[in-house]
């Protein structure tokens, strides 16, 4: 079987306005997609093909009255997180390595406060790639 290349890298393109609980953050702009896997309409990535995956993600927090708190979710499961300081601009970042199966999915999310606002200008993003692939 050939090997397929699976690499993205996604940026905000814009600010996010608000973000809320248990919604997924939107990276709308993406440098590199290699293997389709990222979605940048949803902010969602599918695995078609199983393997370990790293993901990464960094986050410009804007000065607002509260913290952000964010997850990369597999699945909708928290796998990683991540915390940004309220009352100061702030810069968060997490990274992971996953085993995923064909069809898992991975994004960045709010956990749980509301209003959360994330800015651009290359600032916000999100990218992964396969490390290694297997078979199952």
């Amino acid at each position: 079987m050939p090997e397929i290349t699976v690499a993205f890298s996604a940026f905000m393109n814009h600010i996010s306005g608000t973000v809320n609980a248990k919604q997924t953050i939107v990276f709308d702009y993406t440098h590199v997609n290699e293997g389709a896997g990222y979605n940048n309409a949803t902010g969602v990535f599918t695995a078609h093909q199983s393997g370990i995956y790293f993901f990464t993600s960094s986050l410009l927090h804007a000065h607002q009255s509260t913290s952000a708190h964010i997850a990369i979710a597999k699945n909708g499961a928290t796998v990683a997180a991540m915390h940004a300081d309220s009352a100061q601009w702030e810069q968060t970042s997490q990274s992971v390595l996953l085993h995923l199966v064909q069809g898992d999915e991975v994004f960045v999310r709010i956990t749980d406060n509301t209003d959360e606002q994330f800015f651009t200008a290359l600032e916000s993003s999100f990218s992964g790639f396969l490390l290694c692939k297997y078979f199952k």
